[in-house]
């Protein structure tokens, strides 16, 4: 090799040295700023994101499994639910439609089993259900409350508590809801006995009557067509 071309790669290493020593500076660099950046959002909490955007979350199990979904349901309301391993929902919590909040417990063959329920301004429940659907609930209706008793339809039945313009009683319904027999204390003073028709008209009468006893008997117009005494 003559002096020329060993002069010449002599010069071709020095740059490639001098270039590698640039890159592992702007390596260097780039990893302290990198580190820099990291460690500033850990000490200023202005630089987290204000917020996080989806339209569904789930969260799954090790076996990739959701076990927690928070998003809209197949109807519409929004809500968070949660599932056993086998999938089946235990727990949700939502917002039905018309600004409702509802929440409920579900037994293990997925019916509901507990649940609380509130309707603006108008009614707040908790109610509980057994294996055969039928339900036992706890109502508030505006200033009055109430024990309710459903059906397998889930129709209520019975209702113990202020059921007659606040006063204490029990009522009955039938299949069709409407109310057949009812016992209430009347004014605060005399216990009254009521039967109804199917079309819910009072027809017969039982009670005390400003302390008197009375049985009275009704056509289908509440007229009296028999009292006594």
């Amino acid at each position: 090799m003559d002096d020329a071309t060993l002069h010449a790669v002599e010069q071709r290493l020095d740059r490639l040295e001098r270039a590698n020593r640039r890159w592992k500076v702007a390596v260097a660099l780039a990893v302290g700023a990198l580190g820099g950046v990291v460690a500033l959002g850990a000490a200023e909490p202005d630089l987290i994101p204000d917020e996080l955007r989806v339209k569904r979350l789930v969260i799954v199990d090790q076996n990739n499994k959701p076990r927690a979904v928070l998003g809209p349901s197949s109807y519409g309301s929004s809500g968070l639910r949660l599932y056993d391993e086998r999938q089946k929902e235990l727990v949700a919590l939502e917002a039905l439609p018309g600004s409702v909040p509802s929440m409920t417990f579900f037994a293990p063959d997925g019916k509901p089993a507990v649940w609380l329920i509130s309707w603006p301004d108008v009614t707040t429940g908790l109610a509980f259900g057994d294996k055969e659907g039928k339900t036992v609930g706890l109502i508030m209706e505006r200033d009055n409350m109430r024990l309710t008793f459903s059906d397998e339809t889930g129709l209520s039945r019975a209702a113990l508590g202020m059921v007659s313009d606040g006063q204490p009683g029990l009522a009955l319904t039938d299949r069709d809801g409407t109310l057949r027999a009812e016992i209430a204390i009347i004014d605060d003073e005399d216990p009254q006995l009521f039967f109804a028709d199917k079309y819910g008209s009072d027809r017969a009468v039982l009670g005390l009557d400003k302390g008197r006893p009375v049985l009275d008997f009704l056509d289908e117009t509440g007229k009296t067509i028999w009292k006594a005494p």
